[in-house]
């Protein structure tokens, strides 16, 4: 049973909104005026919503709603006043209330308002809950994610990374194929380094100076030995990131490192023995690049031993609470910006989006958005414009956030497209539904007449 807390100085009001939320199945809480609001209250009691009278004597609404808005903004507090006053609570609403609802009280309006309210609340706490089980379950090294997906990696590399198996890491840009790497080459528990190469940033007359070393006079402008970076994995591994970009003469090369483990400095005769774990990552389908004939077959399958494929974000989307958690607060860490959080609203956005480059953009824009802003919560009103307008295009939020386990296309009543279209741009603008309506392009009655509409 969800808790409300109405706070109002007219008894009679109170007894009213009490009768029908316990119609709505709701527990009420009343309060005569706004000082007995306190934050012990609401930490006791968890409401889902608080209906508080604008002007009271004492502390008015206005006042309690600045004076703990701040540290209780999950919690949205729905704004009671009289006709002449709508002007008040709009200005109300631009300071954080998440509603209002005129005086004398109409049930079907404070049922819309409550619901909605209790509706966001129960968002925000799932949210909080994929948050909290991420960081206390789901992470695994430097990793985060919950998804099924990313638990399957967390075994497959506690299984694989004691031994010297080599491993291919397939995945998007962005997606995070380093940190498995990394991962692997921790687990492992090997003494030596990790080295890392990307082979598609180092010029192609270069690149086997750069893997293997040279001797001193090896060729213009090599004035000193130079060990390489098979050379400095030793003991420890050698990851070898964007592998399909190394050009042939060096495939070869490669896959007779990987078959004698043992290396020459370019312009040496010295047979070095090397020990090292070789783990590779592409963007590619490497299996393309083979048929394409632009990676050899048999070096394809000597690194392919463990294949570890890391899923789009896109597809893992219920993996992005934990991720903004996780980034949020070592940006805040580091630059010292106090944001507590993103709201409801908000992620829903982030969660809509596609991110075509995956979990570094999600990291990017969070960023963005703490340093632009500086401190509060993340609102939907921070997040850049394309991100939203791309999300309201977008699919419908994870099955672990919506409910519905049905992935099927299906026909959908025009009464409802409406009514969801009004309930997205509510969500968008934080619950200010007079902003919602203006940017809809309508009067917010119509929002009310509709919602009026489904509860009949």
């Amino acid at each position: 049973m969800e808790k409300v807390i109405v706070v109002d100085d007219d008894t009679a009001i109170l007894r009213f909104a009490a009768f029908h939320l316990k119609r709505m199945g709701c527990d009420p809480v009343e309060l005569s005026d706004g000082a007995a609001l306190t934050p012990e209250i609401i930490i006791a009691e968890r409401p889902s919503a608080i209906l508080i009278d604008m002007l009271m004597p004492g502390r008015s609404g206005l006042d309690t709603l600045e004076a703990l808005h701040p540290s209780f903004e999950s919690v949205p507090f729905i704004m009671m006043t009289a006709h002449g006053s709508i002007e008040t609570a709009v200005e109300a609403m631009r300071r954080g209330a998440f509603d209002f609802i005129s005086k004398p009280l109409d049930p079907t309006r404070l049922e819309i308002a409550v619901n909605h309210a209790i509706r966001t609340t129960q968002m925000s706490r799932k949210l909080a809950e994929l948050a909290t089980s991420a960081r206390g379950r789901n992470e695994y090294h430097e990793m985060v994610g919950g998804n099924e997906s990313m638990r399957k990696i967390y075994d497959t590399i506690e299984v694989v990374a004691p031994s010297n198996a080599t491993a291919l890491i397939t995945g998007e840009s962005g997606t995070g194929k380093e940190l498995v790497a990394r991962a692997l080459h921790a687990a492992g528990g090997r003494k030596g380094p990790l080295i890392e190469v990307n082979c598609g940033a180092i010029p192609s007359e270069l690149i086997e100076s750069e893997l293997f070393g040279h001797e001193k006079g090896a060729f213009t402008g090599a004035s000193a030995r130079r060990t390489g970076a098979a050379e400095n994995a030793d003991g420890g591994s050698l990851f070898l990131d964007e592998i399909c970009e190394l050009p042939l003469n060096m495939q070869v090369k490669l896959l007779r490192f990987l078959q004698e483990r043992y290396i020459q400095r370019v312009g040496g005769n010295e047979k070095i023995t090397i020990d090292a774990r070789i783990i590779s990552a592409t963007k590619k389908d490497p299996l393309e690049e083979v048929r394409e004939g632009r990676f050899r077959d048999d070096l394809f399958y000597r690194l392919n031993v463990i294949p570890i494929h890391i899923p789009p974000l896109r597809h893992r989307a219920d993996d992005i609470p934990a991720l903004c958690d996780r980034f949020l607060r070592r940006i805040c860490e580091e630059n010292g910006v106090p944001f507590k959080g993103v709201r409801p609203d908000a992620m829903e956005i982030l969660m809509r989006h596609t991110w075509p480059g995956n979990i570094r953009e999600l990291k990017n824009t969070i960023e963005r958005i703490a340093i632009m802003n500086r401190s509060g919560s993340i609102t939907s009103a921070m997040i850049p414009e394309n991100i939203v307008e791309e999300a309201k295009k977008n699919r419908p939020l994870p099955v672990s956030l919506s409910g519905s386990a049905s992935g099927a296309e299906e026909i959908i009543p025009f009464e409802q497209v409406k009514r969801e279209t009004f309930e997205r741009a509510i969500r968008i603008c934080g619950g200010n539904v007079v902003e919602a309506a203006k940017k809809l392009g309508v009067g917010y009655n119509t929002i009310y007449r509709l919602m009026k509409k489904r509860a009949e």
